[in-house]
Protein backbone atom coordinates (compact mmCIF):
# COMPACT_ATOMS: atom_id res chain seq x y z
CA UNK A 1 0.00 0.00 0.00
CA UNK A 2 1.55 3.28 -1.13
CA UNK A 3 -0.70 5.50 1.00
CA UNK A 4 -0.17 6.14 4.69
CA UNK A 5 -3.08 4.76 6.73
CA UNK A 6 -3.55 8.11 8.44
CA UNK A 7 -4.15 9.76 5.08
CA UNK A 8 -6.96 7.44 4.03
CA UNK A 9 -10.56 8.59 3.94
CA UNK A 10 -13.30 6.68 5.77
CA UNK A 11 -14.44 5.25 2.43
CA UNK A 12 -10.93 4.02 1.60
CA UNK A 13 -10.46 2.46 5.03
CA UNK A 14 -13.85 0.78 4.71
CA UNK A 15 -12.96 -0.64 1.27
CA UNK A 16 -9.69 -2.07 2.60
CA UNK A 17 -11.43 -3.82 5.51
CA UNK A 18 -14.18 -5.20 3.28
CA UNK A 19 -11.57 -6.57 0.85
CA UNK A 20 -9.70 -8.21 3.75
CA UNK A 21 -12.88 -9.88 5.00
CA UNK A 22 -13.65 -11.20 1.50
CA UNK A 23 -10.09 -12.57 1.25
CA UNK A 24 -10.41 -14.26 4.65
CA UNK A 25 -13.66 -16.00 3.68
CA UNK A 26 -12.26 -17.15 0.33
CA UNK A 27 -9.04 -18.43 1.94
CA UNK A 28 -11.09 -20.32 4.52
CA UNK A 29 -13.13 -21.89 1.72
CA UNK A 30 -10.01 -22.93 -0.21
CA UNK A 31 -8.59 -24.65 2.88
CA UNK A 32 -11.99 -26.21 3.67
CA UNK A 33 -12.26 -27.58 0.13
CA UNK A 34 -8.70 -28.93 0.22
CA UNK A 35 -9.39 -30.89 3.40
CA UNK A 36 -12.79 -32.04 2.11
CA UNK A 37 -11.27 -33.43 -1.09
CA UNK A 38 -8.49 -35.22 0.76
CA UNK A 39 -11.01 -36.80 3.15
CA UNK A 40 -13.76 -37.48 0.61
CA UNK A 41 -16.25 -35.16 2.33
CA UNK A 42 -19.18 -33.54 0.54
CA UNK A 43 -20.50 -31.49 3.45
CA UNK A 44 -20.54 -27.70 3.65
CA UNK A 45 -20.84 -25.08 6.34
CA UNK A 46 -22.23 -21.57 6.76
CA UNK A 47 -20.68 -18.75 8.79
CA UNK A 48 -21.31 -15.28 10.14
CA UNK A 49 -18.81 -12.90 11.73
CA UNK A 50 -18.71 -9.43 13.23
CA UNK A 51 -15.80 -7.00 13.44
CA UNK A 52 -15.85 -3.86 15.58
CA UNK A 53 -13.51 -1.15 14.31
CA UNK A 54 -12.98 2.26 15.94
CA UNK A 55 -10.91 5.29 15.03
CA UNK A 56 -12.17 6.28 11.60
CA UNK A 57 -11.47 9.87 10.61
CA UNK A 58 -13.67 12.39 12.42
CA UNK A 59 -13.42 15.95 13.74
CA UNK A 60 -11.64 16.11 17.11
CA UNK A 61 -14.90 17.05 18.80
CA UNK A 62 -16.89 14.22 17.22
CA UNK A 63 -17.36 10.63 18.30
CA UNK A 64 -20.07 8.22 17.26
CA UNK A 65 -20.05 6.61 20.73
CA UNK A 66 -19.41 8.15 24.15
CA UNK A 67 -16.07 7.58 25.84
CA UNK A 68 -14.21 7.06 22.55
CA UNK A 69 -13.11 10.54 21.51
CA UNK A 70 -11.99 11.50 18.04
CA UNK A 71 -13.31 8.64 15.98
CA UNK A 72 -16.17 6.83 14.38
CA UNK A 73 -16.96 3.25 15.43
CA UNK A 74 -18.22 0.85 12.77
CA UNK A 75 -19.50 -2.70 12.93
CA UNK A 76 -18.82 -5.03 9.99
CA UNK A 77 -21.04 -8.09 9.64
CA UNK A 78 -20.14 -10.73 7.05
CA UNK A 79 -22.62 -13.51 6.33
CA UNK A 80 -22.03 -16.63 4.26
CA UNK A 81 -25.18 -18.72 4.54
CA UNK A 82 -28.40 -18.68 6.52
CA UNK A 83 -27.26 -17.12 9.80
CA UNK A 84 -28.46 -13.70 10.95
CA UNK A 85 -27.19 -10.75 13.00
CA UNK A 86 -29.29 -8.16 14.81
CA UNK A 87 -28.38 -4.98 16.68
CA UNK A 88 -30.31 -3.93 19.78
CA UNK A 89 -30.43 -0.15 20.27
CA UNK A 90 -32.51 1.00 23.20
CA UNK A 91 -35.82 -0.84 22.77
CA UNK A 92 -35.36 -1.05 19.01
CA UNK A 93 -33.88 -3.83 16.91
CA UNK A 94 -32.16 -3.57 13.55
CA UNK A 95 -31.21 -6.46 11.27
CA UNK A 96 -27.54 -6.33 10.26
CA UNK A 97 -27.45 -9.17 7.74
CA UNK A 98 -29.39 -10.08 4.62
CA UNK A 99 -31.31 -13.35 4.68
CA UNK A 100 -30.76 -15.68 1.68
CA UNK A 101 -33.31 -15.31 -1.09
CA UNK A 102 -33.73 -18.57 -3.04
CA UNK A 103 -34.52 -17.87 -6.66
CA UNK A 104 -32.50 -14.67 -6.86
CA UNK A 105 -30.07 -14.92 -9.81
CA UNK A 106 -27.42 -13.10 -7.80
CA UNK A 107 -27.22 -16.05 -5.41
CA UNK A 108 -26.74 -18.62 -8.18
CA UNK A 109 -29.10 -21.16 -6.61
CA UNK A 110 -28.76 -24.65 -8.06
CA UNK A 111 -32.06 -25.87 -9.52
CA UNK A 112 -31.21 -29.55 -9.05
CA UNK A 113 -30.95 -29.51 -5.28
CA UNK A 114 -32.12 -27.42 -2.34
CA UNK A 115 -29.18 -25.33 -1.19
CA UNK A 116 -29.26 -24.17 2.41
CA UNK A 117 -27.82 -20.72 2.97
CA UNK A 118 -29.07 -19.16 -0.26
CA UNK A 119 -26.14 -20.42 -2.33
CA UNK A 120 -23.45 -19.28 0.08
CA UNK A 121 -21.42 -21.90 1.87
CA UNK A 122 -17.94 -23.18 2.63
CA UNK A 123 -17.18 -26.51 1.00
CA UNK A 124 -20.15 -28.48 -0.41
CA UNK A 125 -18.02 -29.91 -3.21
CA UNK A 126 -20.80 -31.30 -5.40
CA UNK A 127 -22.42 -27.89 -5.73
CA UNK A 128 -19.10 -26.02 -5.87
CA UNK A 129 -18.16 -28.13 -8.88
CA UNK A 130 -21.41 -27.02 -10.55
CA UNK A 131 -20.71 -23.36 -9.67
CA UNK A 132 -24.00 -23.44 -7.76
CA UNK A 133 -22.65 -22.01 -4.48
CA UNK A 134 -20.05 -19.46 -3.45
CA UNK A 135 -18.15 -18.59 -0.28
CA UNK A 136 -18.31 -14.86 -1.04
CA UNK A 137 -19.87 -13.21 2.03
CA UNK A 138 -22.44 -10.47 2.02
CA UNK A 139 -21.09 -7.60 4.13
CA UNK A 140 -23.06 -4.92 5.97
CA UNK A 141 -21.31 -1.92 7.56
CA UNK A 142 -23.12 -0.08 10.36
CA UNK A 143 -21.90 3.12 12.00
CA UNK A 144 -22.43 2.60 15.72
CA UNK A 145 -24.25 5.14 17.87
CA UNK A 146 -24.53 5.80 21.60
CA UNK A 147 -27.81 3.85 22.05
CA UNK A 148 -26.46 0.66 20.42
CA UNK A 149 -25.80 -1.74 23.29
CA UNK A 150 -25.84 -5.35 22.03
CA UNK A 151 -25.30 -7.47 18.93
CA UNK A 152 -26.71 -10.98 18.54
CA UNK A 153 -25.47 -13.57 16.04
CA UNK A 154 -27.49 -16.74 15.58
CA UNK A 155 -27.71 -19.79 13.35
CA UNK A 156 -30.76 -20.63 11.26
CA UNK A 157 -32.29 -22.73 14.01
CA UNK A 158 -32.83 -19.60 16.10
CA UNK A 159 -34.50 -17.48 13.44
CA UNK A 160 -36.78 -20.19 12.07
CA UNK A 161 -38.78 -20.07 15.32
CA UNK A 162 -38.00 -16.67 16.92
CA UNK A 163 -38.42 -13.20 15.41
CA UNK A 164 -35.84 -10.44 15.68
CA UNK A 165 -38.06 -8.74 18.27
CA UNK A 166 -38.42 -12.00 20.24
CA UNK A 167 -34.66 -12.25 20.57
CA UNK A 168 -34.27 -8.55 21.41
CA UNK A 169 -36.90 -8.95 24.13
CA UNK A 170 -35.02 -11.86 25.66
CA UNK A 171 -31.77 -9.86 25.64
CA UNK A 172 -33.41 -6.86 27.29
CA UNK A 173 -35.02 -8.89 30.04
CA UNK A 174 -32.05 -11.10 30.86
CA UNK A 175 -29.48 -8.28 30.79
CA UNK A 176 -31.62 -5.44 32.17
CA UNK A 177 -34.54 -6.71 34.27
CA UNK A 178 -32.67 -9.79 35.55
CA UNK A 179 -29.23 -8.16 35.70
CA UNK A 180 -27.40 -11.02 33.98
CA UNK A 181 -24.66 -10.95 31.36
CA UNK A 182 -24.41 -11.73 27.63
CA UNK A 183 -23.51 -15.41 28.15
CA UNK A 184 -26.70 -16.00 30.12
CA UNK A 185 -28.66 -14.07 27.51
CA UNK A 186 -27.25 -16.22 24.70
CA UNK A 187 -28.15 -19.40 26.61
CA UNK A 188 -31.70 -18.18 27.12
CA UNK A 189 -32.15 -17.44 23.40
CA UNK A 190 -30.94 -20.95 22.55
CA UNK A 191 -33.19 -22.50 25.22
CA UNK A 192 -36.27 -20.66 24.01
CA UNK A 193 -35.53 -21.56 20.38
CA UNK A 194 -35.34 -25.24 21.32
CA UNK A 195 -38.47 -24.96 23.45
CA UNK A 196 -40.24 -23.41 20.44
CA UNK A 197 -39.54 -26.52 18.35
CA UNK A 198 -36.39 -25.66 16.44
CA UNK A 199 -34.84 -28.74 14.85
CA UNK A 200 -31.76 -26.98 13.47
CA UNK A 201 -28.53 -25.68 14.97
CA UNK A 202 -29.24 -23.02 17.62
CA UNK A 203 -25.79 -21.60 18.31
CA UNK A 204 -26.00 -18.02 19.63
CA UNK A 205 -23.40 -15.33 20.35
CA UNK A 206 -24.22 -12.09 22.19
CA UNK A 207 -21.78 -9.16 22.31
CA UNK A 208 -22.54 -6.34 24.75
CA UNK A 209 -21.20 -2.96 23.63
CA UNK A 210 -19.56 -1.35 26.64
CA UNK A 211 -20.50 2.31 26.14
CA UNK A 212 -24.26 1.83 26.60
CA UNK A 213 -26.49 0.11 29.13
CA UNK A 214 -29.76 -1.62 28.24
CA UNK A 215 -32.93 0.27 29.16
CA UNK A 216 -33.78 -0.11 32.84
CA UNK A 217 -37.37 -1.26 32.34
CA UNK A 218 -38.79 -3.57 29.72
CA UNK A 219 -41.91 -5.67 30.20
CA UNK A 220 -41.91 -9.20 28.83
CA UNK A 221 -44.61 -11.76 29.58
CA UNK A 222 -42.16 -14.57 30.22
CA UNK A 223 -39.76 -12.56 32.40
CA UNK A 224 -40.27 -14.81 35.43
CA UNK A 225 -39.19 -17.82 33.39
CA UNK A 226 -36.22 -15.92 32.00
CA UNK A 227 -35.06 -14.91 35.48
CA UNK A 228 -35.50 -18.47 36.73
CA UNK A 229 -33.33 -19.77 33.88
CA UNK A 230 -30.58 -17.33 34.73
CA UNK A 231 -30.71 -17.83 38.48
Amino acid sequence: MSQNVASLTQEQEESIIIAAVHDAFNQTDREFVEVARSCGLQDGSTAIMELLVHGFEAPMTHSSVPGCKGGVAKLYVANCGDCRAILVSGHRVKRLSEDPKPGCPKKRICTKKQVFGGGRTFGDLELKNQCAVTAEPEIVVHTLEQDDWAVVLGCHGVWEVLTDQDVAGIELNVMSFCGQGPVKAAKEVAAQAQASGSMDNVMVLVMKLGWAQPPERFFFQDCAAVCAWNA
